[in-house]
Parts: structure tokens; sequence; C-alpha cells
């Protein structure tokens, strides 16, 4: 017995004295110590780093691969032989993120594509009634809205299928080519959001000229053990309340998290007492626009895990379902008596539209990177996107269809997506290439018509390098495109003669082969950071421009596609400057960024107000979509006193140049009007308190046939409180107020422009978020 126990004691001392305690220094390229990271030994255990030190325990007699990671910084696999007592790990940015409207850091870029972003702090202290509106107010972004809880991005004017949205690696596949057809993105779900601009927007398409939205979930691993989140938000305008609760748990090298929210909202109110549709002066009872309520209700489900050093894999199941009610005073043949009795404000009725988008996507990326073999990536996504609208036919003066017959339009859009890329570094340049494959099916139905059933392919290729050439940066890149179309052709009973068909489209097919190019260029100069890009792009047009016949109700339209369009060809050049003031007593900085663009197309595609009217008994004048040499040119202009860590002011404009047919000299139609926002913020620590005051311009320069729109002064405030109740647990209120005067002002680009309808009068939105 002494003798196993005296066995025992020494394997145990002997074990004891055969580990070492090794420390892991991580500092990014500025050599600053990271704030948080992660160290992980494959198959073993995981530390967390703090400011750039972490500490392990690792065996003495052996090597072993530590895996370091951090948010934002691309995975590093560094070698700790035995003798290693003290290990420096330098990361480098996955991209350079800019500084925009009230993210308070460093507006610099050491390349020629940049990405400026808004982090999920600022996102939910500028939280509006959908993921666009937040991001409303970004260098050259606006929201394109439906009313309230309906919107989408615009970058630059431009809007659509021209603006690629990007949702954690997967191109969001739904409607998008409908003015009022918003993001099915559940915006508690998005951590941040960054808009790509450069080479690397060849990366997701031909169509990215503009921009890509890059709307970014939490997704690094989480914490070991259970933690969560639970919010709540309230809005006053139209009694809007929600909850979004969000639960992970990670044993090991594995984790699983989801997301659950819920919103119910009640009619909003607008500042006004009557408006013109079609001709017809209508009122609005106190103010409330009826049947404008609807629901959200959205989740999704996460799971992933690394494999080894060599990467990690990850799998996502989301569904995003949204009801929204549509306005009847805007929808059908015009009638007071539609509108006049409110009722039950948070009843949804007849004519409203449902949207549901099932999204399923698997991804694996490699991490270890070795010489000439690099990384690779490879993504899987399917998507349906389910979307009706609901309506009487008798208010469209379809006497002939059954009054229960209530689906007006319904379009179901299938898409599978396979995509991989491979990085590596060759003949001293950074290299990234990779290829996509997208298999589309869309089916119509109802008794409307507006876009037919269609089967589309896409295929792409990319390629793009980074290298130094002397004391300049420099970015190239090429994609090539093809795409094949097959429109199954729809003919419909005339309204005023049910027993005769009219052919709404024919039967076609169309093949496009497009190619894009690009180079940009960066370099410092006296303090000075100048960027630039000169870029050829081929956009395939969309179904919808070449098939689409029919009015659009949430547009107010009546829209038609023209099947002999060819490609889209446009040249852009773009050109910035950076500088940041530090003054001598290093107290306080100055900075600002200047950036330059402009668009010329050979042939640019647009939805021409043609001025005809409509033959059908519920449309205005007819859009038809036409294509003609383009020239659009603009600027944008950030500028930013940091006082101290204590007050931020920023200055934020942008404007439309030009933008004109250059075959008529006229105005190009729906670009958004000059603006300039004023944003002072004051922190101390727990507590955030900032306003805004955006100052936008008269629109005048508008298309025939366009209304010109006023111009306005929108005053709103947030302020923010956060408590920290113990090692990962916090508590955060947050109070916005939007439209603070209650000011009674038109959008331009918004849909309720045509009809003369004011935006939202004062909200105040507040959130309450608990943190375990």
């Amino acid at each position: 017995m002494k003798y196993f126990f005296s066995l025992f004691c020494l394997l145990s001392f002997t074990s004891v004295f055969a580990q070492r305690s090794v420390e892991v220094r991580v500092v990014d390229e500025q050599e600053n110590g990271i704030q948080v990271f992660t160290v992980r030994i494959p198959g073993g255990s995981i530390t967390d780093g703090l400011n750039g030190l972490a500490v392990l325990t690792l065996p003495n007699d052996r090597a072993v691969d530590l895996v370091i990671e951090s948010d934002d910084y691309l995975t590093k696999v560094v070698h700790v032989s035995p003798s290693d007592l003290v290990v420096e790990s330098q990361l480098e940015k996955r991209y350079t993120k800019l500084a925009p409207v009230t993210v308070y850091g460093s507006l610099t870029s050491d390349g020629p594509s940049t990405a400026e972003s808004i982090d999920e702090d600022h996102l939910r202290n500028r939280a509006g009634n959908s993921l666009s509106e937040s991001i409303d107010g970004l260098p050259g972004v606006h929201s394109v809205n439906t009313g309230v809880g309906i919107s989408k991005p615009m970058i630059r004017g431009f809007v659509g299928t021209r603006v690629n949205v990007v949702q954690d690696g997967i191109l969001q596949e739904g409607q998008q080519w409908g003015m009022d057809h918003g993001l099915e993105i559940d915006q508690f779900s998005v951590n941040s959001v960054s808009i790509l601009t450069g080479v690397k927007t060849l990366e997701y398409g031909p169509a990215s000229a503009s921009g890509i939205v890059l709307a970014n979930s939490d997704n690094t691993f989480p914490p070991l053990g259970f933690h969560g989140e639970v919010s709540g938000i309230a809005k006053s305008n139209n009694k809007a309340i929600g909850t979004s609760t969000s639960l992970s748990y990670r044993w090991r090298n594995v984790y699983v998290r989801g997301r659950f929210t819920l919103q119910d909202f009640g009619d909003y109110r607008v500042p006004a007492e009557s408006f013109t549709y079609n001709g017809y002066n209508l009122t609005i009872p106190d103010g409330v626009l009826k049947n404008t309520a609807g629901t959200e209700i959205n989740g999704n489900l996460d799971f992933g895990g690394y494999v080894g050093i060599h990467g990690y894999w990850k799998a996502r199941v989301s569904r995003f379902s949204q009801k929204i009610g549509l306005f009847p005073g805007a929808m059908g043949i015009p009638r007071q008596f539609d509108i006049s009795d409110v009722g039950n404000q948070r009843d949804v009725n007849i004519p409203y539209q449902r949207t549901v988008h099932d999204k399923i996507q698997v991804s694996y990326n490699s991490t270890y990177q070795q010489d000439f073999n690099g990384t690779w990536a490879l993504e899987m996504a399917y998507q349906h996107n389910h979307r009706e609208e609901r309506s009487a036919p008798h208010a469209h003066g379809l006497n002939y269809v059954d009054p229960n017959n209530t689906l007006g339009i319904g379009l179901d859009l299938r898409t599978t997506q396979v995509s991989g890329k491979r990085k590596f570094n060759w003949l001293d340049a950074h290299w990234s290439v990779g290829g996509s494959a997208q298999f589309q099916e869309n089916e119509r139905s109802g008794w409307e018509f507006l876009l037919p059933t269609f089967s589309r392919q896409n295929y792409g290729v990319y390629a793009l390098s980074d290298f130094v050439l002397g004391s300049w940066n420099i970015s190239t890149g090429v994609r090539f495109d093809q795409a094949h179309m097959v429109v199954t052709g729809y003919e419909q009973p005339w309204y005023a003669a049910p027993d005769s068909l009219v052919e709404r489209v024919p039967n076609f097919e169309s093949n496009y082969w497009a190619k894009s190019f690009s180079l940009g260029a960066a370099k410092s100069w006296n303090d000075f950071q100048f960027t630039g890009q000169l870029s050829y792009s081929e956009r395939i047009p969309a179904v919808a421009e070449l098939a689409s016949n029919g009015v659009h109700h949430g547009t107010f339209r009546h829209e038609v596609g023209n099947p002999d369009l060819e490609l889209e060809r446009g040249t852009l050049i773009e050109l910035s400057v950076f500088k940041e003031l530090v003054p001598r007593n290093g107290k306080g900085s100055f900075e600002f960024k200047v950036t330059g663009w402009a668009y010329l197309y050979s042939n640019y595609i647009f939805l021409n107000p043609t001025g005809e009217f409509s033959p059908l008994p519920d449309a205005g004048q007819i859009y038809a979509y036409e294509h003609a040499p383009a020239y659009i040119s603009g600027m944008e202009i950030h500028l930013a006193y940091h006082a101290s860590k204590y007050f931020n002011l920023s200055i934020n404009s942008d404007q439309i140049l030009e933008s004109r047919n250059r075959e008529t000299g006229g105005y190009l139609p729906f670009q958004p009007a000059t603006s300039i926002s004023l944003i002072p913020e004051f922190s101390n620590g727990a507590w955030k308190v900032g306003a805004e005051v955006v100052n936008t311009f008269a629109q005048n320069r508008v298309a025939n046939n366009e209304r010109q729109t006023p111009g306005y002064i929108l005053l709103n405030a947030y302020a923010q409180y956060s408590i920290q109740l113990g090692d990962v647990s916090s508590l955060e209120l947050r109070l916005r107020g939007q439209n603070l005067t209650n000011a009674e002002y038109l959008r331009h680009i918004s849909r309720y422009r045509i009809l003369n309808l004011p935006e939202q009068g004062i909200n105040l939105i507040l959130q309450v978020a608990y943190k375990f």
C-alpha cells in the first residue's frame, strides 16, 4: 500500500513540474494590445485574453499550436516550442473600418477598399422602424420607405437590384427590385453594418459598383457556458411593443445560439389632415393612417464548431415573417369611406401584404495558412421568399372576380446559392479568387399581374489581388458573369370585357454575359491619405426590368418592363482624401474625409414616368423601364471634432451633384436631396447623450412628370445608460426621440411622396436590454 501511495505522489509531483506558464501577448498592426481575444488549443482548452495578454498552462515536453482569434481580425496559428515562455503575435485586420456618423474612431485606410461601419451600440441608439432606417445618415446612405416598417437602403441614389445586401456572407435574395419591398432581416439580429466600396465589391457580384451593404450578425463563438440577452422596445407614435431574446450555450469547441423577436404595432400618425391621390383630395381622420398596423415574428438558430486548428463550420436556420396593412386610401380606386372610420388601430385588414423569408445556410472557413496553401471558404444557402398582397377585387374594378378571393398578387421565389473562395499569397501579392452559382425559380399567382413566372441561373467567377508598388497600395479585380432567364408568358382577362384576353407579357428567353474590372490605389503623403478607384461594370437586367407589366400598389404606379433591354454599362471614378489633425498638446483631434465620385453610363436602365395614363382603372401614369446614356456624380463630406473622451462632434453631408439623361438632358428620377447632419454627443462611461440636427434641402432637380419636394429640418435626440451588474451581466436603458418638433415634411424618396403624405410625426422609442 505504501508503494502505491509513494508512486501516486511521485507521478503527481512529476506531472505538476511537467507543465509551464506561458504568456501570450497579442497586438494589432499599430503594436497596441488587442482588448479582447481568445487563445485556443485544438481539441483542448480555451483561454480568454484581455488588453493584449493571456496566460496559459502548457506541457513542458512537447510543442503546441495555438489558435488566436478576435473580432475583426484574421485568425492566426502560432507555434509554441517546449522552451518558449513568452509568445508574441500580431493580428491583421480583416478589413479597414472607417468611422461614420456617430462612430468616433479613426478615419484611416491602408488600402483602396474601405468599409464605413456603424457598430451595435450606435445601431441601437439610432433604432428606427427598420434596419434601413437605422443606417440612414451614413455618408451617401439613405432609406427608401413605404410607411412604417417597410424600407430598403439606397446608396448614392442607387437602390433595388443595384444595391446588394449581404448578411453573414450570403447575398439576400427576395423581391428586392420593388421599391416597397423591405429588407427581410431581423434588425435585432444585426450587430454591425458596413458599407463596402472599392475593388473588393466584385466578390459579391457585378451589380455592386455603388457599394455593398454588409449586415453582420454576432458571428463570434460565444463564451463558454450559458449566456443570453433579453430586450424590449416600445414606440409612442404607433404604440409599438416588441421583445427580442437571444440565448447561447457553448461547450468546448461547439456552440448553439438562438434568437426570437416579436413586434406588434398599430396605425401610425402623421401631422396632416388630407392628401391627394390620383386627383382626389382625401381627408385623414385625426392624422391616423388607417390600416397601417402590423406584426413581425422572427427567429433564428445557429450552430458552430471548430475543426482542429484548420478551421470552423457554422450553420443557421432563420425565418422572417411580417404582415403589414396597406393604407386603403392609396390602393385601388380612391374612396373616402374606405379611410373615414379608423376603427381598431391594431387590426390589420384588407388590403395588406405578408412576407415570409426562410433561409438555411451552411459555411466552412479554414483558418490555417502556410505559404501558398492559404485559406479557403465554402458557403451554401437556400432561401424561400413568399410574398402576397391581398385586396378586394372590386376595389380594382374587377367585378368578375369572386369577392372572397383576396389574393391580388402572389410571388414565390426560391433561390439556391453555392459560393467558394480561396485566399493566398503569390508573387508578392495577396490573392483572392472565387466563384458562385445561383439558381432561382419564381412563381406568380393571384388575379392581378405584376411579375411573371420565371427561372434564372447565374454563374460568376472573380479574381482580386492586393500588392505594394513603391509607396502605393494597389488593388485590382476582374469578374465575369453569365445569366440565363426563361420567362413564362401570361394572358389575363380585360377588366372591362372579362371574356377577352390581353397578353401582359410574352414567352421569351434571355442570355447575358457580363464583365467587370476595377483598379484601386491608396497612398499616404504628408499625413494625408489619398485613395481612388477606376471601375468598369456591366449589370445584367433584373427580370422586373424586362417583364413587369402591372400596378405596383406599394409604389402607386403602373410599371412596364422592356424585354429588349441590353446590359447596363458604366464606368466609375472615385477619389477621396483623409486627414487627421492632432494639436501639439495632444488634447483633442480633428479629422475630415472628402469623397468625390462620378458614374458615366453608356446604357443606364431606369424607371421613367412617361406622362401617359394607364388603361387600368386603379393606376395613375405609366412608369416604363428605359435605357439611355447617363451621367451621375456626387460627393460626401465627413468632419469630426473629438474635443475629449467626453465630447464628440461630427458633421456629415452628401449631395448628388448631377444626375442626367445624356440623351435628353433631363434629370433622372428618384434621386435623394442634399442633406447635412450635425451630431454632438456627450458620454461619460455609463451614460451617453446625443442629438441629430438634419437639414435636408429642397429637391428641385426632378425628371419630367416627377414632383419637386420642399426642404425640411428634423431634430432627433437619444440617451443611453448602462449599469454593470456583475462580471458578465449588465442592464442598458436607451431612449430616442424622432422628429421632436413634430414637423410636417415630405421625403422625396419616400413612396408616400407621390400621395403628398407627410412622414411620421413625433415618435419616442424606449429600449431596455438585460445581458447575462
